[in-house]
């Protein structure tokens, strides 16, 4: 019999359904109390008390949201999403749902598409130098979300210098790109509170806090999606690559780019492990 559209368990209308279960559940049976995440660019700039747990349910689901949007786009121009082009984000929030925790914001909550269209712009950076001042702006403004994403940098500018090349032209106008929001934020921070130096100090006292990765299972249900997440990433890494042969150029780079960016996620990931919401 011909295979004919979606089958059950790929259906937009069924992993909808899915995702709104997950996404009320983790509403209601979060498995941790509210607590405010120390993000970099907001510090000083919003009172404390501004800061509840509704308006940290509103800022993760609007961020969250934004990177599904992300994720349909850059699907239909690079990933060849064609008729599936709804469960590239689908399947994103699903995954994400399935921790309650994810529910509340947090400073990887903008870093994550910040970064992601950053990978976007260093694909088409051989065609216009904007798109590298862009990618390295973009991933530059996501370390300000969450420190942790400086460890993607070196990735970026690689990234660039293999599309373009490597000349003094390129090296400086990528460096301007990461250096600018940097400058700019920390001028503001020295006029408006005088605390630039500590700023600094807090940002890095935060990268070099390397802890032991440590691997426990606190229950069936965590070992049993632990298990699921290994299966299908090993499973589409694996598909990925044996059909890349058949990609176009544009297609088989940008799979082989966000492959990468996921192995560095998972390095973050051993390195910091408390910033799991990174992935």
């Amino acid at each position: 019999m011909k295979h004919r559209g979606y089958n059950f368990v790929a259906n937009p209308l069924f992993l909808g359904l899915l995702l709104v279960l997950l996404y009320l559940s983790a509403l209601y049976a979060t498995d941790k109390s509210f607590t405010s995440e120390w993000i970099p660019i907001l510090i000083s700039f919003f009172d404390t008390s501004f800061y509840t747990r509704e308006i940290s349910i509103i800022l993760s689901s609007l961020a969250i949201g934004f990177t599904a949007i992300s994720l349909y786009f850059i699907g239909l121009n690079m990933l060849g999403t064609g008729k599936n082009k709804f469960i590239l984000p689908l399947l994103f929030l699903i995954f994400v749902f399935i921790s309650p925790e994810s529910i509340y914001f947090s400073g990887s909550s903008f870093a994550a598409p910040l970064f992601l269209w950053s990978i976007y712009f260093t694909i088409q950076s051989k065609k216009r130098e904007l798109n590298c001042f862009i990618a390295g702006f973009l991933i530059s403004l996501s370390l300000l979300f969450d420190p942790h994403t400086a460890l993607l940098i070196p990735l970026v500018l690689y990234y660039i210098f293999i599309s373009r090349g490597f000349s003094l032209r390129t090296a400086v106008y990528i460096f301007t790109s990461i250096l600018i929001p940097l400058i700019f934020l920390f001028s503001l921070r020295y006029l408006l509170f005088q605390d630039a130096t500590l700023f600094a100090e807090l940002l890095i006292s935060e990268l070099i806090k390397i802890s032991t990765f440590e691997f426990t299972l606190e229950s069936v249900a965590e070992f049993t999606i632990i298990a699921a997440f290994a299966i299908i990433l090993l499973s589409a890494v694996a598909h990925i690559l044996s059909e890349r042969g058949r990609y176009g150029i544009i297609k088989s780079i940008a799979y082989t780019r966000f492959i990468m960016l996921l192995l560095f996620c998972i390095l973050i990931l051993f390195l910091y492990p408390d910033a799991e919401n990174i992935l």
